[in-house]
């Protein structure tokens, strides 16, 4: 898995971002969002859709008619974060949760595809942007984390980016740090972003239990792929 691969995970949802993984289970994923791309909606989800990672203009549209929230989509009360729950995909089990941001701080890539392209790149394909160099700076409120774009881009860069990807490729993994949520200023121009870790949406998790499994790899299920080894 290298950076180019990572472009699969990432969808356009609504107005904005998120981002694919395979919680512990093989029934469905997760796409991991802002909040508020659901509740400025209207509270619904009218546009989901994903890209193929290697042919240009393979654009997947996921189906949403009917889903309700609390059964296939989750908000938290009080973080700009949301869990929706879509059918499984081959091929998404490669990504992983990354929790020790206190610690490694640099070498992190935003992805998502900000409104600035949808609006201007008549192509969709070319929507998609990777912003790499990601340096994560220090803990904010509610549970939030600052994060540095370089290049100082300003917000119109970063409109639409709303649950994008704040992620890095260890080996040949994907780990997933966060959801980018918003600039930290409008008007400081520093390309300051606010994001949430992984475990504000361990929150909505713990919301509803009956209908969701934890943000950890599938395999930990089962071990009994481990059988024949295990007698031996």
């Amino acid at each position: 898995m290298n950076i180019d691969q990572a472009r699969k995970h990432i969808v356009i949802l609504n107005g904005g971002s998120g981002c694919i993984i395979q919680p512990m289970t093989n029934e469905y994923l997760y796409v991991l969002t802002a909040k508020h791309n659901i509740v400025n909606n209207n509270n619904q989800i009218t546009s989901l859709v994903r890209f193929s990672a290697n042919d240009a203009g393979s654009k997947i549209d996921i189906p949403t008619d009917g889903f309700i929230e609390g059964e296939h989509y989750f908000i938290h009360p009080d973080k700009d974060v949301a869990i929706i729950k879509i059918p499984p995909i081959a091929g998404f089990d490669g990504a992983y949760r990354f929790d020790n941001i206190n610690e490694e701080k640099n070498d992190y890539n935003l992805l998502g595809y900000p409104e600035i392209r949808r609006k201007n790149q008549p192509n969709d394909f070319e929507w998609y942007r990777q912003d790499p160099g990601i340096q994560i700076l220090d803990a904010r409120g509610n549970g939030m984390y600052e994060a540095q774009i370089p290049g100082n881009i300003p917000l119109n860069e970063v409109r639409g980016n709303s649950g994008g990807a704040i992620l890095k490729i260890i080996g040949d993994k994907i780990y997933l740090a966060g959801i980018q949520n918003r600039m930290a200023e409008e008007e400081e121009q520093l390309g300051r972003v606010h994001f949430n870790p992984i475990t504000s949406f361990d929150e909505i998790v713990a919301l509803y239990p009956q209908h969701l499994k934890p943000i950890l790899p599938c395999y930990l299920a089962s071990f009994s792929f481990l059988t024949d080894d295990a007698f031996n």
